[in-house]
């Protein structure tokens, strides 16, 4: 398979990444083409936003002759480089072809479905992308997604056949089966249960309940009836609290008089 790798380099971590992609395309035995992108002003990236035209050196725009076209995107002020958006849209023979997309960057924004959306106007299909995000440099172990990026780029465009199950015919011939004659077949005995003895249960005439307790010898105390009269019960005296007043001046001017109470006589 022909694939080309189109790269904006700027910053090492896109280096990186580029050289674990580029490895494992490789190993993979496919032909790979690397196109650099290098604009004709050498600016600082914030400066390219500022121009209303970006000039490229020395490009091909042309995917004719490859089967996957791979981009490598670096991502500043939350969007595209004008230098990468300039070459996507001069872009040629492009109607029909496999894209895939990888960017590097801090925060991604909308910066993968602009770059989708330029490709789909020119007629190609993006089949797979990747945001390599990270706040630092990319190096390392963190390349590894590269790694697995192409390898499963690899397998949408090449899918392994599956395996097929291997099935076993077994194959009898009736005539070479041969049955027993009668009496040959012997069956086991039947066990014997006469001898298995079981656990001996006792008859419930047998069982010894406890008895109940005897409550006929228990004395309560008498209880205190009290009299009635004519089937009334006879109240009991009823003892009220004493009440003792101050000494009070008479109206004549003597001395206080003190006053008890006195309990209530009951009637009979």
């Amino acid at each position: 398979m022909k694939i080309k790798l189109i790269v904006y380099k700027k910053g090492e971590s896109i280096e990186n990444c580029l050289e674990m992609l580029k490895k494992t395309l490789e190993n993979a035995g496919h032909a790979l083409t690397i196109e650099e992108i290098n604009p004709k002003l050498k600016l600082k990236e914030q400066e390219y936003f500022k121009l209303e035209k970006v000039e490229l050196l020395n490009t091909d725009y042309s995917a004719k002759d490859y089967d996957l076209i791979i981009f490598g995107v670096p991502i500043w002020s939350f969007a595209p480089s004008p230098v990468v958006t300039e070459y996507l849209q001069k872009m040629t023979d492009s109607e029909g072809k496999k894209f895939a997309i990888f960017i590097v960057c801090i925060l991604p924004a909308n910066v993968m479905r602009k770059l989708s959306s330029i490709i789909a106007t020119k007629g190609g299909d993006v089949i797979s992308t990747l945001t390599a995000q990270s706040l630092f440099e990319i190096k390392g172990n963190k390349t590894l997604i590269m790694k697995k990026f192409a390898e499963d780029l690899l397998n949408k465009l090449e899918p392994k056949p599956k395996a097929e199950k291997k099935r076993f015919k077994l194959k009898i011939d009736i005539k070479q089966i041969r049955l027993p004659e009668k009496g040959q077949i012997k069956l086991p005995k039947a066990p014997n249960f006469s001898n298995i003895k079981l656990p001996h249960v006792p008859h419930f005439n047998a069982i010894k309940l406890p008895k109940a307790p005897d409550f006929s010898n228990i004395k309560f105390p008498k209880l205190k009836r009290e009299p009635k009269i004519n089937g009334v019960k006879k109240p009991s005296k009823i003892k009220l609290p004493e009440f003792r007043f101050g000494k009070k001046k008479s109206e004549n001017g003597g001395q206080k008089a003190e006053t008890k109470s006195e309990e209530p006589e009951i009637k009979k």
